[in-house]
């Protein structure tokens, strides 16, 4: 959809084992983010978690006024595109996975961003402790040692689950405080060293350097022509560019830096694999087999053997 302004809802899968495609507007300040095969950050059953998008359309299936707003594009480009969706979709129904699972297992783990819960007792909590019933004494009990605890570590300590409706009672009389906390990928962003030019070189330095140091000389002109480039870039005109690197930020014309990169799991280029257009005797002779036996509509199980670049792949 071209028009940014048409768009004005989303059907987003939740990265969770759960089934369905769920309907949210999409802000104004978000239209020109949104785009199928991104990330966003959405509210989903009391909390924060990462969905995936997967269309977009300017009506809802449902009653607009019932919707939950995007709250954050958590992409700048997008992880997947709009052609592979068939692909999810058709791996999620053969494997019986919701389809939200299917692209978490697709993409990189640990790059997805949701929040939890966290409970923290109150003076009056403190105070008031030991006149409550149970369940309400051993969580207010276990707060006051601990201070503050996530929903999950608190069923964990506990033993059992905590109801929405028990903490709601204690947060309604002020015993207790729930907020809730985003946490951040178990991902680090990917960093890749680089090189660029801090200082133009006299042209005293310049004769040195090609005197003196002839290879740093030359990646120096190869700087020059860019003005910074990837260490990793080099690695095929230079046999160690980060000593050559760090010799020219030792003569102050160049400084090394990290450089954040975008992870985009999906952009690798496949290339076709090639047909050889002549056989080998041995490979016409196993092939003269395997057809005979489509031919003749009798199914038989074949195995190939051979070493490495024997030519299996090909027949």
């Amino acid at each position: 959809m071209t028009d940014a302004q048409k768009v004005r809802y989303a059907e987003i899968v939740p990265a969770l084992p759960v089934e369905g495609i769920f309907d949210y507007a999409v802000p104004e300040h978000l239209s020109d983010q949104v785009e199928i095969g991104k990330r966003v950050l959405v509210p989903f059953r009391g909390r924060k978690i990462t969905g995936y998008l997967v269309k977009l359309k300017s009506e809802p299936g449902l009653d607009p006024s019932k919707l939950k707003p995007i709250l954050e594009v958590l992409d700048q480009e997008p992880l997947f595109f709009p052609d592979q969706m068939e692909l999810f979709r058709f791996c999620s129904e053969y494997y019986q996975s919701p389809l939200g699972q299917t692209l978490k297992t697709a993409l990189p783990p640990g790059i997805n961003v949701s929040s939890q819960k966290l409970i923290r007792i109150t003076e009056s909590g403190r105070e008031s402790k030991t006149r409550m019933k149970e369940p309400a004494r051993s969580l207010l009990e276990l707060l006051d040692q601990m201070e503050e605890l996530p929903r999950t570590k608190l069923e964990s300590l506990l033993g059992e689950p905590v109801s929405d409706s028990l903490l709601k009672g204690l947060a309604g009389k002020q015993l207790i405080e729930l907020t809730e906390e985003t946490e951040p990928p178990r991902i680090k962003p990917k960093e890749e060293l680089a090189v660029r030019i801090d200082k133009k070189p006299s042209q005293d330095q310049e004769l040195f350097l090609s005197r003196r140091a002839p290879e740093q000389y030359r990646f120096l002109l190869a700087l020059q022509k860019t003005g910074s480039f990837l260490l990793a870039e080099m690695k095929e005109q230079f046999k160690n560019p980060l000593a050559l690197a760090r010799g020219l930020e030792k003569r102050g014309m160049a400084r090394l830096e990290k450089k954040r990169m975008e992870r985009k799991p999906f952009t690798l280029e496949l290339m076709p694999m090639s047909r050889p257009e002549t056989l080998s005797p041995a490979q016409k002779a196993v092939l003269g087999k395997i057809e005979d036996a489509i031919l003749s509509n009798d199914p038989k199980v074949f195995l190939l053997e051979g070493v490495t670049g024997s030519g299996k792949t090909e027949v």
